[in-house]
């Protein structure tokens, strides 16, 4: 989008871009306050799938679930010095299949696997990489938290498995709607409350 917020008090917003939440803004800029140290906000859950899986329609479901969720296809940016959030209309899941031999290759790979970082600017901040072994599969999915926390993967985890099975995913709601109504509260008040709250802290806390 060429344009800027217009109002970030009143939740006026050009298509494709919404408000980050306080908790976002932090998160964007201690995860690039330090570029040579590692993200302490990529997050990954490792699932073992037993039996026979079917890699083409498992990304298939990885893509359903993510052109469903704006959420899932959000990158950051600095617009008139403010985080705000850029949701791309079509984002590609990010999905690589590997073979490994043993358990501990595979604890190998997903440990580089969330040591790579994300670009916070480029969607998916999402990726889902599925290890073939021997006796089985693992699915590595590695996230950044600014767009799933420890509440949401395993939502996140039972739509792809649902989806996967052939259970059409319900429509989500709300999303936009909480967004727009926190970019509506009184940020100064918070700040004062917060200054007199923390008032004599001089120190780590």
């Amino acid at each position: 989008p060429k344009e800027t917020p217009a109002n970030t008090q009143r939740g006026t917003w050009p298509d494709g871009v919404l408000p980050a939440t306080p908790l976002q803004q932090g998160m964007v800029f201690l995860s690039g306050y330090d570029q040579d140290a590692p993200d302490i906000y990529t997050m990954q859950l490792v699932l073992r799938v037993d039996g026979v899986v079917d890699a083409d329609r498992l990304k298939a479901a990885a893509q359903q679930v993510m052109d469903l969720h704006p959420a899932l296809r959000a990158g950051f940016d600095q617009r008139d010095g403010e985080v705000v959030q850029v949701i791309a209309e079509d984002v590609q899941v990010d999905w690589a299949i590997r073979q490994v031999s043993t358990v501990d290759e595979a604890e190998r790979v997903a440990v580089a696997e969330r040591a790579r970082r994300f670009d916070l600017a480029t969607p998916p901040l999402v990726r889902f990489l599925l290890l073939r072994l021997p006796d089985g599969h693992r699915l590595v999915v590695t996230n950044h938290h600014t767009i799933l926390d420890g509440w949401s993967v395993p939502l996140l985890a039972r739509e792809l498995f649902a989806t996967y099975a052939g259970i059409e995913p319900t429509i989500p709601d709300g999303y936009v709607g909480y967004l727009e109504w926190l970019a509506g509260k009184d940020t100064k008040a918070a700040e004062d409350a917060w200054t007199t709250a923390m008032a004599g802290v001089d120190g780590p806390t």
